[in-house]
C-alpha cells in the first residue's frame, strides 16, 4: 500500500502536473506520463512478488490462536 501511495503521489501527480500546467503539454503526453507511471508500478509489484512479501499479506484479518509452548496445554486451547 506504502509503494502505491507514494508512487502516485511522488510520481504521477507531480509529473502530470508539470507536463499539463508548467510545460502546456497536451493530453497525449498526459496519458504517455500515465503509462510510464503503470511501468513503475508493474516494476515494482514484480520485485515484491519475486521477493516473496506478498505471503505475509493477511487479508481477511484473520486471527491466529496463541497455543502455550508446554506440555498438555494444547487442551485449554479454544477456537
Amino acid at each position: 500500500m506504502w509503494f502505491s501511495v507514494c508512487m502516485a503521489w511522488g510520481v504521477l501527480v507531480p509529473g502530470q502536473w508539470w507536463l499539463v500546467v508548467r510545460l502546456e503539454r497536451g493530453v497525449v503526453t498526459a496519458w504517455w506520463w500515465t503509462a510510464f507511471y503503470i511501468a513503475c508500478m508493474a516494476v515494482g509489484f514484480i520485485w515484491r512478488f519475486r521477493t516473496g512479501c506478498w505471503k505475509g499479506i493477511d487479508l481477511l484479518g484473520a486471527e491466529r490462536p496463541v497455543i502455550p509452548n508446554r506440555p498438555g496445554a494444547e487442551a485449554m486451547v479454544v477456537e
